[in-house]
């Protein structure tokens, strides 16, 4: 196995500096699924938050994989990975963004934009809307 797919998403509320995340990925050797709860300073913080989860599950899971693909419907994170965080990314979500690249260490990433709540039949706005539900059924 060389690559994982991961799709992430993150629900923040603002009022309770809080967010709900969830991450599902799938390889060669099988899937990761996960949610939790955290606290969160914005929306770009919990959603690189959900990713780097979704990462660290993986390495845990899979000891062989090579590379991420990361699938997310938050743009701003997104462009962070493709400037390497140069990209107007607030200190908080930066944080995160830099212990990604200490956990992943020598392996590749790369990342994709989804739009959201299209309805579009494709995997990738399916898995979006799937990580979107796990959201949703985690914050009750």
């Amino acid at each position: 196995m060389s690559f994982i797919t991961i799709y992430t998403d993150a629900s923040f509320r603002r009022e309770k500096q809080e967010a709900i995340i969830a991450w599902r990925g799938r390889c060669d050797g099988g899937t990761i699924e996960g949610s939790k709860k955290i606290k969160s300073h914005d929306v770009n913080h919990a959603e690189m938050s959900a990713i780097l989860w979704g990462i660290v599950d993986a390495l845990e899971r899979f000891k062989n994989i090579q590379g991420f693909f990361i699938n997310s419907d938050n743009l701003g994170c997104v462009k962070a990975f493709w400037t390497f965080g140069d990209h107007q990314c607030p200190a908080p979500a930066k944080q995160v963004f830099d212990e990604i690249f200490l956990v992943i260490g020598e392996r590749w990433v790369r990342t994709k934009h989804v739009k959201a709540h299209t309805g579009r039949k494709d995997v990738r706005s399916y898995m979006n809307r799937r990580v979107d539900k796990m959201t949703r059924i985690e914050r009750g």
